[in-house]
């Protein structure tokens, strides 16, 4: 990353308040409503490569904006004199690009709020570069909230595919909620899901928490034995 860009986002992350007032942040709504009113747009895709390719939204060009040659793409093939759209995984970095590229003189910048994470959880369409793409599972505080909220005993396991201990311990979490009827299950892939990782603050997977009655109740690492997930659920 070159200097100027992390510099940026140091700034960013101390000027939040004057930043906000320069950007225009939309939801998934307003952000795809814009889209549909230019036949010829400049949305920008700041994640890398390989998340681009896994899906992102349909006209979207790819341009990381931790990539150390980003100053001279941008310059290079983003007007100025026309509106950009900007859109990262959880806004945090399209927030950052903006400032960015304001200082270079673009001023008709778009963000999308919350990010490809809001657009999926919006259930707004996406493309992908791979011909075996499964549905991105992606949650906000505001869907997690809804769930721990509506229902008595939530399971939630955090996990990574590449994670050979997750796989190991899938099933018994599968036969946990087959077993009760009165747990709800839900997985959260950490690859996938920034957001809930820095609320969670997870550093290692699989890590399984408890809620019951909308409050955490319980938390570990690593693998557990059957008996002693059934005796913390019956608690």
């Amino acid at each position: 990353m070159t200097f100027r860009i992390l510099l940026f986002c140091l700034l960013t992350l101390n000027l939040s308040g004057v930043n906000a007032q320069n950007s225009v942040v939309l939801d998934p709504n307003a952000f795809a409503e814009a889209l549909k009113s230019s036949a010829n747009i400049q949305l920008i895709d700041l994640r890398p490569s390989s998340e681009f390719e896994a899906g992102h939204i349909k006209r979207a060009v790819n341009y990381d904006f931790l990539d150390d040659n980003f100053e001279k793409t941008a310059l290079k093939n983003i007007n100025k004199n026309q509106p950009v759209y900007l859109y990262c995984f959880t806004g945090i970095r399209s927030k950052n690009a903006s400032q960015f590229l304001r200082d270079l003189g673009y001023r008709q910048i778009y963000e999308l709020g919350g990010g490809f994470a809001k657009w999926t959880y919006s259930s707004k369409p996406y493309v992908s570069g791979s011909p075996q793409v499964k549905p991105f599972a992606v949650f906000t505080e505001e869907n997690f909230n809804m769930v721990v909220q509506t229902n008595n005993i939530v399971l939630i396991d955090f996990y990574t595919e590449s994670c050979v201990p997750c796989k190991k311990i899938t099933p018994l979490y599968e036969k946990i909620k087959a077993e009760n009827k009165n747990v709800k299950l839900l997985r959260i892939d950490t690859d996938h899901n920034e957001l809930m990782v820095q609320k969670f603050e997870i550093e290692e997977n699989p890590t399984l928490i408890i809620y019951k009655y909308g409050r955490q109740v319980w938390r570990t690492t690593g693998a557990i034995s059957e008996k002693d997930l059934k005796t913390i659920i019956e608690k």
